[in-house]
C-alpha cells in the first residue's frame, strides 16, 4: 500500500511540472512568434501541415474494436511481455476497454467507467490467479491498465491546458488524478471480492 501510493503522488508531481512547462513554453512560443495567443499558434499549425482548418470526419467506432486486439499486443511488446503472457494480457486488456467504452454510453455510469473496467479486469486477474498456481494477478493488470489510461487522454488535456486561461488549466491534472484514482478504487475492490490466497501474490495491493 505505500509503495503504490508513492507511486500515485510521484506521478502527480510529475503531472504539475509537466503542465508548468506546457504553460511556459505556450507562452514563450507564442511571444516570439508575435500571436495573441498559444490558440494561434495552433491554428496556424494546424493549417500549415494539413492545409485544412477543421479536421475530417472520424472513422467508425468499430475500427476501434477491430484494432483494439493490435494495440493490446503492441503494448505487451513494449513491456518485454513473454509470449506466453500475451493471451491473458491481451484478454484482460480488451476486458478493461470494452467494458469501459460502454459503461461511458450511459450518462450516470460516465464518470465511474474507469472504476467499473478496472473492477471487472482485476476480478478477471484474481480469478485467473486462483485457479493457476503459477500465474500471477498482476500481469493481467499490466495489459489492461495501459489501456485504461490510453495516450488521447494526455493529448486532450494538453491541448486543453494550451488552449484554455489559467483557471480553467486545472483539468490537466484533475483527469489525470480522477483517472488514476478510479482506477486504484476498482482494483481495491476487486481484491475484496476475490483475492489471490497465496501470500506471493499480497503484493498486488501495492500496484
Amino acid at each position: 500500500m505505500i509503495s503504490g501510493t508513492v507511486r500515485l503522488i510521484f506521478a502527480l508531481c510529475r503531472c504539475f511540472m509537466l503542465g508548468y512547462g506546457i504553460s511556459v513554453g505556450s507562452m514563450l512560443g507564442s511571444r516570439v512568434l508575435g500571436l495573441d495567443s498559444s490558440v494561434s499558434l495552433l491554428q496556424g499549425q494546424v493549417d500549415a501541415s494539413t492545409q485544412v482548418g477543421n479536421c475530417r470526419e472520424a472513422p467508425n467506432k468499430f475500427w476501434w474494436f477491430l484494432l483494439l486486439p493490435v494495440l493490446s499486443l503492441a503494448f505487451n511488446v513494449s513491456i518485454s511481455a513473454h509470449w506466453r503472457q500475451w493471451p491473458f494480457m491481451l484478454f484482460s486488456g480488451c476486458l478493461a476497454y470494452t467494458v469501459s467504452y460502454f459503461s461511458s454510453l450511459s450518462e450516470a455510469l460516465s464518470p465511474l467507467s474507469p472504476a467499473i473496467a478496472s473492477f471487472a479486469m482485476g476480478l478477471f486477474a484474481n480469478i485467473l490467479a486462483s485457479f493457476y498456481n503459477h500465474r500471477s494477478a498482476v500481469e493481467p493488470i499490466l495489459g489492461g491498465v495501459q489501456l485504461l489510461v490510453p495516450g488521447s487522454l494526455g493529448l486532450k488535456t494538453v491541448l486543453t491546458f494550451i488552449t484554455s486561461s489559467g483557471t480553467s488549466s486545472g483539468s490537466f491534472l484533475y483527469n489525470i488524478f480522477s483517472t488514476s484514482l478510479s482506477i486504484a478504487v476498482g482494483l481495491f475492490l476487486s481484491g475484496m471480492v476475490v483475492f489471490p490466497n497465496r501470500k506471493k501474490r499480497v503484493g498486488l495491493m501495492t500496484f
